[in-house]
């Protein structure tokens, strides 16, 4: 750069300058549908309809039936910064609408053709406006319906900079299907078409029903396996209110696309969100799949900012903290409390049981709330302390154990149907919960080694006990330095005793190296020491034994699945069998 010739600063023209704000707002052809779509919402339209030509690089036809745009208004929406929701400052506090920043029909304006007609409920005829980049608008009276059509054309034809960085028709068509559904489930009170080169791949109903919305954006894949999720139900504090779908664990996802988060019915986009919904779902899914969850969080408007982005759909919270929380507990205790035990169909049944005659009683097989398994080496004599806890589904005291499948698999029978319950991953569980509960008593027993040992790790292996040091201490284990590369193990958890201690707490680490990152790291090893202390497959167990398993699963707070996320109780209902065998 030539020092001595200093380009003076300039007011960029109009023609630059427009360009550069709608580049901001309008990235592509969705970002139009998402600002037109906004528009017809907050005017109250109750049926919206979108068509689409090529991706809508062609073009973008809309049609509403809101309130419309009043005359001597028209004019005034296509000027930057013009808005009808925003009035001053103080606002800006309290937003409520989807847009607000009055830049959607300028931006639009600035890089593609407009042709829009718009009559209000008190107009005889409407109006039609006629936009073309760098010209003056054309406004004439026009017959029409009360509502707004808006048909956008020539996308970026005067901005070839941008037009060429567009993706196929077939992947803006994709976005832009993506965008409607997260309004049509936002807006389940809307009908929503979306007709992309002549053909509808989109519509709703508009019948207010959230989980028929679903149904009809998603089709029948989720049918029978969601639940509803409302925190009213749970904390009496509206404050933050959460409510939604939740998919069923037996439903999991490769990706997080099915995980949709909004706020005051806004779409948005927000890490701590998903990780917090990822996050309690943790122990509830295999090992990197991903929940279907649909939630909206209805918050005071003046405890979030939502006019971070030009898109508006990045939000801040005031209180992050307090929404992660209020949405862990409200999903978890849904999930704990409603989910039903899946059926050998791949479908979930909700079972109400009859009031019968306990089949089981408990008390009389074991006093001291213990379960023995003398007659596996393998395995610890840990105690189960669950004596405060009630069983959480009731179906479980109608449980009549019948015995074991492979060694590997308990059978018990219930009043409507036979229980299939995987024993390693029912005592994992078990073993886990009375774990992570003794943890926060600081009541973890230890069983002393006679002779301390010497376990000498790999470099990445003292990496992670160095970094977990004070939790490995914490599940059980005594453990000291000795030399600069080894350590004297001089105590081991009593759930581990009948373990070689030091391949034991080896495998525990090794098991933490490959254990998911979005869980806390006590309940990795507390995950990792139930999995290893817990009941195999292939032990055989005494009847007394099974039908104590049976109970203390019952009085898990999550008896659905095993700490990893495999499910540790499946039913095949009588109906099933009686089809299966053609007696119906």
């Amino acid at each position: 750069m030539d020092k001595n010739n200093i380009n003076p600063i300039l007011l960029l023209p109009e023609e630059v300058s427009s360009k550069i704000a709608a580049g901001e707002v309008i990235e592509r052809p969705s970002s139009i549908v998402k600002e037109l779509l906004e528009n017809s919402i907050d005017a109250s339209s109750t049926s919206i309809s979108l068509e689409i030509i090529a991706g809508g690089i062609t073009s973008i036809y809309i049609n509403d039936n809101g309130n419309g745009i009043p005359k001597d208004q028209i004019s005034l929406a296509f000027q930057r910064f013009a808005t009808s929701k925003v009035r001053n400052l103080n606002d800006l506090n309290s937003i409520t609408t989807l847009g607000f920043r009055g830049e959607a029909l300028p931006s639009i304006a600035a890089i593609a053709n407009i042709s829009m007609s718009s009559q209000t409920q008190n107009e005889d005829f409407g109006h039609q406006i006629i936009s073309i980049p760098m010209e003056p608008l054309q406004i004439t009276p026009y017959g029409t319906s009360p509502g707004t059509s808006i048909k956008v054309s020539q996308i970026f034809e005067n901005f070839p900079a941008r037009k060429k960085f567009l993706r196929s028709p077939r992947s803006e068509a994709a976005k832009i299907h993506s965008i409607c559904t997260q309004y049509a489930i936002a807006f389940p009170n809307i009908r929503l078409k979306l007709i992309a080169d002549n053909k509808t791949i989109l519509s709703t109903s508009g019948s207010g029903n959230l989980l028929e919305t679903m149904y009809e954006v998603y089709g029948k894949e989720l049918q029978g396996k969601t639940i509803s999720i409302n925190s009213g139900s749970i904390y009496s504090n509206e404050e933050i209110k959460i409510e939604g779908i939740l998919g069923l664990p037996p439903l999991h996802k490769g990706s997080s696309k099915l995980i949709q988060t909004f706020v005051n019915n806004r779409s948005v986009e927000n890490r701590m969100l998903t990780y917090a919904i990822r996050e309690t779902y943790t122990d509830f899914l295999p090992h990197k799949r991903f929940p279907v969850a649909i939630i909206n969080i209805s918050i005071s408007p003046d405890q979030v900012d939502v006019n971070v982005h030009p898109t508006k759909s990045i939000v801040k919270f005031l209180d992050e903290g307090k929404i992660f929380s209020t949405i862990q507990k409200t999903i978890r205790t849904t999930l704990t409390e409603q989910m039903p035990i899946p059926d050998l169909s791949g479908k979930s049944l909700s079972i109400n049981s009859p009031k019968q005659q306990n089949l089981s009683d408990i008390s009389q097989i074991d006093n001291q709330n213990t379960l023995p398994l003398q007659n596996i080496a393998q395995n610890s004599q840990l105690t189960i302390d669950f004596q405060d806890k009630k069983p959480q589904k009731e179906i479980f005291d109608f449980l009549h154990p019948i015995g074991q499948i492979k060694k590997t698999y308990i059978i018990a029978e219930g009043p409507d149907a036979m229980y299939i319950i995987d024993q390693h991953a029912a005592h994992e569980r078990i073993l886990f919960e009375d774990i992570l509960n003794k943890i926060n008593q600081t009541n973890i027993s230890k069983q002393p080694l006679i002779e301390p040992l010497i376990v000498s790790p790999s470099s990445t292996y003292i990496d992670i006990i160095e970094k977990n040091m004070e939790t490995i201490q914490k599940i059980g284990f005594e453990i000291s330095h000795f030399g600069s590369s080894s350590y004297l193990l001089q105590a081991i958890p009593s759930t581990m005793s009948k373990h070689n201690p030091k391949s034991g707490f080896l495998k525990i680490i090794e098991s933490i190296e490959k254990s998911r990152e979005n869980s806390p790291i006590t309940n990795q090893f507390a995950s990792s020491l139930a999995c290893h202390s817990a009941i195999k497959a292939g032990d055989k167990i005494e009847m007394t034994q099974i039908t104590k398993l049976i109970h203390d699963l019952s009085v898990c707070n999550n008896f659905h699945s095993c700490p990893h996320g495999r499910p540790t109780i499946f039913q095949l209902t009588t109906l099933q069998l009686e089809k299966e065998f053609a007696r119906r």
